[in-house]
């Protein structure tokens, strides 16, 4: 009797042995998604503004329509940060997934230092 009891018990240390050595799946590694030459559209919440367009261009310039013009400016990509800079002021963002969203901060004029957030998606 006791032979059958310490069998069954060897098979389940064996198994339970087997499950804990087991190496956890790899996560998938997500590539490194690229702004270039795509078009993000959302919104921003400066007072006066809103409606947020980014047009990011394969030469490092960007385009950003908003409530209120139509500007120009660069932008740089360091993994998923993406940082917009115009003359006034500069976005910083981090894409997850299909979003684009940070904070903006005026860099010059009379509300220098003032900072707002922003979601753009990709569109």
């Amino acid at each position: 009797m006791r032979t059958k009891s310490l069998g069954f018990g060897i098979l389940f240390l064996t198994a339970a042995v087997c499950l804990a050595a087991a190496p956890a799946p790899a996560l998938a590694q997500q590539p490194t998604p690229s702004v270039v030459n795509t078009t993000w559209a959302g919104s921003e919440d400066l007072a006066g503004f809103g409606k947020l367009t980014f047009i990011f261009q394969g030469n490092g310039s960007a385009v950003m329509v908003d409530a209120r013009s139509t500007v120009t400016g660069s932008w740089s990509q360091n993994g998923r940060t993406v940082e917009i800079r115009f003359a006034n002021c500069v976005y910083v963002g981090t894409i997850n997934g299909t979003l684009l969203s940070g904070s903006a901060v005026y860099t010059s004029g009379p509300n220098q230092g003032l900072q707002w957030s922003f979601v753009v998606q990709k569109n």
